[in-house]
């Protein structure tokens, strides 16, 4: 049997897999389901709840990791400049990172809150990254970007559900949240 996980640098590559996979199954549903259920209207921001949910229950090293990982899956499902998103990933991971050292909270109505504010963070920071980078930048959009931030907020509960159940199927008992995370 193959060991997936490296102890010396603690990364668990079971997890991270299991992460992505079903990262990659949300927004391939994302791009196909809501143009089908609501025609045009904004659907919500699904993915942004994995990446919320890395940064706070993972060190920053394997956080930034693996929302690099995500961005990768996510770049091939969308029109998303890479190194947009891969310059809003490290800037949003550092601001949500630095909020989980002063306060840190575990449960769900803490990751809803930071799901928020890192939606929030991640439209300004996209919006601010492309507007220095980009030849044409992105346009913020007000009312979709409002829409977004209303309708995410729906889809926390099974998300936190789905990836606690995966984080208690996949890392060791010892390493399932610990004060190391912080």
């Amino acid at each position: 049997m193959i060991k997936l996980e490296n102890p010396t640098i603690g990364f668990n590559w079971k997890n991270a897999l299991s992460l992505a996979f079903l990262f990659s199954i949300v927004i391939s549903l994302q791009t196909v389901l809501p143009w089908s259920i609501f025609g045009t209207m904004t659907a919500p921001v699904v993915w942004i709840l994995f990446i919320c949910f890395v940064i706070l229950y993972r060190p920053f090293i394997q956080s930034l990791v693996l929302n690099y990982i995500f961005c990768f899956l996510l770049h091939s499902s969308s029109g998303v400049s890479l190194k947009v998103l891969l310059l809003t990933m490290l800037a949003l991971t550092l601001s949500l990172n630095s909020v989980k050292k002063r306060i840190f909270v575990p449960g769900f109505q803490y990751f809803l809150a930071i799901s928020f504010v890192g939606l929030l963070l991640f439209q300004l920071y996209y919006t601010l990254i492309s507007s220095l980078v980009e030849p044409v930048p992105a346009l913020f959009d007000f009312p979709t970007r409002i829409i977004e931030l209303l309708l995410t907020p729906v889809f926390a509960a099974p998300v936190f559900v789905v990836l606690e159940w995966v984080d208690k199927k996949t890392l060791n008992p010892q390493s399932f949240r610990s004060e190391e995370i912080i």
